[in-house]
């Protein structure tokens, strides 16, 4: 599994075993949104259980930034919300952000704070508005 770290002031990025340790010192440079990718895929890939915590949030609020600034939307949707991270992310930085979520178990479990905007259903049902952008992370169907 590849690391994401700071090697140096200035510069973030993975180790890549896959390029010899003689080109950059075998790290590879990414980009905004790789960072991103990266970050996510080693939280999932990682022992950290998926749950409302610091590493989680920061993750999700790298992603509302990105949505953010490439998009820029008024409102957003998060089909299949989970525990409506992204949701309160967004929120956070003044999106109208809701959330839907087919699992009454996980909807009982998203924090007070954020449950009034999300939802239990799918996106098959009727939706009550219009929104600017529809994000789906990781939903199985």
């Amino acid at each position: 599994m590849n690391s994401l770290f700071g090697a140096r002031p200035g510069f973030i990025g993975y180790q890549d075993p896959s390029r010899p340790s003689s080109s950059c010192g075998g790290f590879r440079r990414l980009d905004r949104a790789s960072i991103i990718a990266s970050a996510y895929r080693h939280l999932s890939d990682s022992d950290a259980e998926y749950g409302r915590t610091a590493d989680w949030l920061r993750v999700f609020g790298k992603i509302a930034d990105r949505i953010i600034s490439d998009i820029n939307p008024e409102t957003v949707l998060d089909a299949g919300c989970g525990l409506g991270l992204l949701v309160e992310c967004m929120r956070r930085r003044g999106v109208q952000a809701y959330g839907v979520e087919p699992s009454s178990e996980i909807v009982h479990n998203i924090h007070p704070e954020i449950r009034p905007y999300c939802r239990l259903g799918t996106i098959t049902q009727p939706f009550y508005r219009k929104y600017d952008l529809i994000v789906s992370l990781e939903t199985v169907g």
